[in-house]
């Protein structure tokens, strides 16, 4: 017994040329935030340092310095 009218099963056509790559833009860190995540790296205190730096910061804001 034979299947007339059944072929082969169509395959989608593969493109000429492959698609265009996007160009990536390269960001670049603004050097503030860099050296900021530097410092914030070396220097690592604990909550008692921490707790120390907020009062001073507050008490210079305080003072106007």
């Amino acid at each position: 017994m034979s299947l007339i009218g059944l072929g082969k099963p169509k395959r989608p056509k593969i493109p000429a040329q492959p698609e265009p790559i996007e160009e990536v833009e390269v960001v670049e860190e603004d050097a503030a935030v860099a050296a900021r995540k530097r410092k914030k790296k070396l220097v690592r205190g604990g909550r008692g340092q921490t707790i120390l730096s907020g009062i001073t910061a507050l008490l210079k804001k305080r003072l106007g310095e």
